[in-house]
Order: structure tokens, then C-alpha cells, then sequence
């Protein structure tokens, strides 16, 4: 099973925890980290994300952090993959665009988030999402490692 993960806005792969911890624990998946330019326009990106040379038929999920978060989304849409969102930012782009109802998502959500409002994830997948809060981490979610267990089971569920 492959699974692609996003770090955030200004971002990238190599320095992103989210991506540095996801393979140091779950290394037992094929993961991807993909960089994208996250702060070029929607349309560039998009145009950047559907030309990765990557073999779509083997993702199964996604990962993303924050900007990485809305762009996971956005191929878990296009793939029908799971998508595994940590402190997403869901209105970078004021597109606050519904998802498809097959499409399963986890949210990883740190009450302490003092960049997004954590409420809104919240609601907005209330019922329709499995989600996870954490009292404290911050944005950048510094206790990911923590959610290990959890990710883990959200991937294992994708291969059921």
C-alpha cells in the first residue's frame, strides 16, 4: 500500500515533522512524501499534483498536515483514497468545498491549534469523519507520535 503525505504551507517534505515522523514509524508502508509549491496558485498546484510520477492505482491513502491537509482532500477526491488530515487548514483558498460522502476521512485535531480554529474541522466533519483530539501539541501537532497507534489502525483499516 502506498501512502502520500503533504506537509504544509511554506513547507517541505525533508523538514516537515508530520512527514519525518509518519516514516519513521510507519515505515513497514511504502510512503511517499510529496512536495508541492504551496504558495503558488490553486491552479498550479493542482497542475503540479496531478503530474506526479506516481503509480495512482497503488495509493490507498493520503496524509496532510495543515495546507497539506486541504491538498490531501483534494487527491483523496481525485484518487478515492483515504485521507488522513492533521490540523487541516480547509479554507486557505475560500473554497469551503464539500466532500464526496464515500470519501473517508480521519482527523487529527490539537484543541491548542493557535493558527487554525480547530472548532471548524470539528464541525464540519462532525458524523461523517472519525476524528481524534488532542488537548495540547499545537499546529504543528509536536505529539503526532503519539497518534501512531491510531494511524496505524486508520491505514489498517484501508487494507480491509
Amino acid at each position: 500500500m502506498s501512502v502520500l503525505v503533504l506537509h504544509g504551507h511554506k513547507g517541505n517534505s525533508k523538514d516537515s515533522r508530520t512527514c519525518q515522523t509518519i516514516q519513521k514509524y510507519l515505515g513497514q508502508y511504502d510512503i511517499i512524501p510529496v512536495d508541492y509549491p504551496s504558495e503558488s496558485s490553486r491552479e498550479e498546484i493542482i497542475k503540479h499534483l496531478d503530474a506526479l510520477p506516481i503509480d495512482w492505482k497503488e495509493v490507498e491513502a493520503v496524509i496532510g498536515t495543515s495546507l497539506g491537509g486541504y491538498w490531501a482532500r483534494y487527491l483523496g477526491r481525485k484518487l478515492m483514497a483515504d485521507v488522513i488530515m492533521i490540523n487541516p487548514s480547509l479554507r486557505f483558498y475560500n473554497d469551503d468545498d464539500t466532500d464526496p460522502l464515500d470519501l473517508y476521512i480521519h482527523l487529527i485535531i490539537n484543541e491548542d491549534d493557535n493558527v487554525l480554529d480547530p472548532q471548524y474541522a470539528i464541525n464540519k466533519y462532525k458524523g461523517r469523519a472519525h476524528i481524534i483530539t488532542l488537548k495540547t501539541g499545537g499546529h504543528r501537532c509536536e505529539n503526532l507520535a503519539s497518534c501512531i497507534d491510531e494511524i496505524e489502525k486508520m491505514l489498517n483499516s484501508v487494507c480491509e
